[in-house]
């Protein structure tokens, strides 16, 4: 990937080139999203729920991406999964598009900054 051109009035000051096919999946580790590990790192990890969310990772995209990867399972979810939109426009537009289907394992929460999430 690449960064490079101008705006109206601006210059260009940095850019920057990045080799994607050299990256790795990395997954949060509990307790933190900062406590990050690579995937392959976690192959003897079993999973016992998993959390698709928050403030900069529950992106419209990341909802349907997860719809995909349900409607794939034949909606056999495993473990408590649980769905939290960065925002009310998040969580309105997955409902629309029908992402945001309820139950079959899958729990979709309301983000509230600085307090507990309660269920919807």
């Amino acid at each position: 990937m690449s960064a490079h051109g101008s705006c109206r009035n601006g210059t260009l000051v940095a850019g920057c080139r990045w080799d994607v096919s050299k990256l790795e999946p990395v997954v949060a580790a509990p307790h933190s999203p900062d406590n990050r590990k690579l995937a392959r790192e976690c192959r003897d990890v079993k999973i016992d729920r998993v959390y698709i969310g928050s403030c900069t990772g529950g992106k419209s995209e990341d909802f349907f991406a997860a719809a995909k990867l349900f409607h794939r399972a034949k909606r056999q979810v495993k473990v408590p999964t649980y769905l939290v939109p960065a925002t009310q426009k998040v969580s309105k537009r997955a409902a629309r598009r029908g992402a945001a289907r309820r139950g079959h394992g899958m729990c979709w929460l309301q983000a509230v900054a600085g307090r507990r999430q309660r269920v919807l």
